[in-house]
């Protein structure tokens, strides 16, 4: 599999990722997440691999959230760790998410960008 590693930044800095590859059988230390993806969604630039990309709206917003301004870490985003152009390889993937959501140190969902109505559901999970 590829993880994404994630380069410090602040809030507003320009997203700068490395996809680098991994074996799962390593366990990795991850975070691999899910999130609901928006086929109308608003494509953003990002920079992975020193390749200047568009990635959706929901996972600019995700990277740009969890980012931390002094460490890297590593993620798994299924829409930039799979070759999407790659039908072969999309299918293999998917076959071992199961195992790719089990071995991540950490599963996490992102239910996007913070609204009037957080706090409120915050409460309301408490």
């Amino acid at each position: 599999v590829r993880l994404l590693e994630l380069e410090p930044g602040n809030f507003a800095d320009d997203i700068v990722c490395h996809l680098q590859p991994a074996s799962l059988d390593d366990h990795p230390t991850c975070v691999a997440f899910s999130y609901a993806p928006d086929e109308s969604s608003t494509l953003m630039p990002i920079s992975c691999n020193g390749i200047r990309v568009k990635a959706k709206q929901e996972i600019f917003a995700l990277l740009r959230s969890v980012r931390l301004p002094a460490e890297g870490h590593l993620y798994w985003v299924d829409e930039l760790c799979i070759n999407q152009s790659d039908f072969q390889e999309r299918n293999h993937q998917v076959r071992i998410m199961k195992d790719i959501w089990r071995r991540a140190s950490l599963v996490a969902a992102y239910v996007g960008e913070e609204t009037e109505d957080t706090p409120a559901a915050m409460e309301i999970l408490k």
